[in-house]
């Protein structure tokens, strides 16, 4: 292992937990800023021990390259927020490993103006660091759309309410119940659970029952855990349309958003499995790349 740098001035910093990408984002880092800037790979539990350092001796990072990960015992952005309050002219460069929902309104809301997947091809980091460095903003192809789709999704469920039934059905499938599961349950056909499959679907911009149980978990996550036996229903959890009262208006999703909630744990294995796809052109094979490809501009 090489040893650390020594700290003259600004630096980069790069904080990720994988050894492999840490060492690919330490080379692209290296290649964009020549001998000017040491750069430095940290652990998100390191972080803690070497941030009063860095205070201590005044060597604040210039530019950080930060894993976005929220667990008890580390926030991402909370992070960010304390290294920018410590360093207001430092930028950063978020690296997603899964775009969910609740990580992508947390960078919103921190203010991160330049983001990338994890799954992204090298060439797309480098865009991405040489426009943190220019101070101008930058969103990989894969993030933007994902943002495109979160915004389509909330529009149609702030503007389009849910009857009780087509909740029933979201949610069931969402858990992975069958349209014939469902039928029973519900004393309907096969055919009209699958008539309401299509109807949320298509308003959703939705393909699959996957992506139904992704966008379950971003946005009902306590009405997906009441429905696999978790935790008891909530006094405000919606009830069948014809069970409300007779003419009363239908019930609408806004009001049982848990946005705010600890989601991460739905999302841990989705993580985990999307971390271990990597392209061959990504940033974590860099270092295994043959001396044809040594350079990212080269692939």
């Amino acid at each position: 292992m090489k040893p650390t740098p020594t700290l003259l001035g600004e630096f980069v910093c790069i904080v990720d937990p994988s050894p492999i990408f840490a060492e690919g984002l330490r080379r692209l880092a290296e290649e964009e800023s020549g001998q000017d800037q040491p750069v430095v790979a940290v652990t998100p539990e390191s972080l803690a021990r070497h941030f009063p350092v860095f205070l201590a001796d005044g060597t604040l990072p210039s530019v950080v390259i930060m894993d976005a990960c929220i667990h008890d015992d580390f926030d991402s952005f909370e992070w960010i927020a304390r290294i920018r309050e410590a360093a207001p002219a430092c930028v950063f460069v978020v690296v997603l490993r899964v775009l969910d929902y609740f990580l992508l309104t947390k960078a919103v809301a921190h203010e991160t103006s330049v983001m990338v997947s994890r799954d992204d091809p090298c060439l797309v980091f480098r865009h991405a660091y040489q426009a943190a460095v220019m101070g101008g903003s930058f969103l990989s192809h894969s993030v933007a759309r994902k943002i495109g789709t979160t915004l389509q999704q909330e529009k149609w469920l702030n503007q389009s309410p849910l009857s009780g039934r087509e909740m029933d059905v979201l949610i069931r499938l969402g858990v992975g119940r069958t349209a014939s599961e469902i039928a029973d349950e519900f004393n309907l056909s096969p055919k009209t659970v699958g008539t309401y499959r299509t109807r949320l679907l298509k308003k959703l911009g939705l393909r699959t029952n996957a992506d139904i149980s992704f966008f379950c978990l971003q946005h009902f996550p306590k009405l997906v855990r009441a429905s696999l036996g978790f935790e008891p229903l909530a006094m405000e959890t919606p009830l069948h349309r014809d069970d409300a009262t007779p003419g009363g208006p239908p019930w609408h999703p806004t009001t049982a958003f848990d946005t705010e909630g600890d989601t991460q744990t739905e999302f841990s294995s989705r993580s985990e499995s999307t971390a271990s796809r990597t392209r061959p052109d990504s940033i974590a094979n860099l270092p295994r790349l043959g001396q044809r490809h040594t350079r990212l501009v080269d692939l």
